[in-house]
């Protein structure tokens, strides 16, 4: 069954970091599905479990962990690439990077998702110049990226939201003509891009 904390563990998320949007939605559908196993007098067919993936001035809460549990995708900031970090021992694998950038070019990873596999990546991408921000993908054991949608960083961009169960697809929050404009949710196309 939970552990009897893990309600106080979701609610304390939620009061604490409200500015973790990402984190406290997760928190509080948490805390919703354990009032209703509760109300329904139900135990989980599923045990929570809890663990301490990293802490430290270098956490990077960008990425996410990935389906099986093994890996924590983030953002490896002196190197501005994508990176992965075992859960269970810590070890790094920086899956990208920018050495190859411009001179004077300012370029980064950003939000990461994991495929329902564990074994694919889709993230952002951002380059200063010339100025793009990219929906990319990258196997963990490939040395290449593919990118899946280009746009302006300012205009036109799409952010990763989640992958669909049979990972054909990344829904994306997709913006046009940046803040005046429109956004909304789509689901772009892994094989293709479209």
């Amino acid at each position: 069954g939970l552990p009897p904390q893990a309600a106080e563990a979701f609610q304390a998320i939620v009061e604490k970091y409200p500015d973790q949007t990402e984190t406290v939605l997760l928190a509080r559908e948490k805390l919703s599905l354990l009032e209703r196993a509760e109300t329904r007098g139900e135990k989980s067919d599923q045990e929570l479990k809890i663990s301490l993936v990293w802490q430290g001035p270098d956490m990077d809460p960008s990425g996410e962990i990935s389906p099986d549990g093994r890996y924590l995708s983030y953002v490896d900031w002196p190197a501005g690439g994508l990176a992965i970090r075992e859960t269970a021992t810590g070890n790094v694998r920086r899956l990208t990077s920018k050495k190859d950038s411009p001179p004077g070019c300012d370029e980064f990873a950003d939000w990461s998702i994991w495929a329902p596999d564990s074994k694919t990546i889709a993230y952002a991408w951002y380059s200063s110049n010339p100025d793009f921000y990219e929906l990319r993908i990258i196997g963990i054991d490939d040395s290449k990226p593919r990118a899946l949608f280009r746009g302006d960083y300012h205009d036109n961009f799409a952010h990763p939201c989640d992958w669909t169960p049979d990972g054909r697809y990344i829904l994306a929050e997709i913006t046009r003509d940046g803040s005046s404009g429109s956004s909304g949710l789509g689901l772009i196309s892994v094989a293709d891009g479209s």
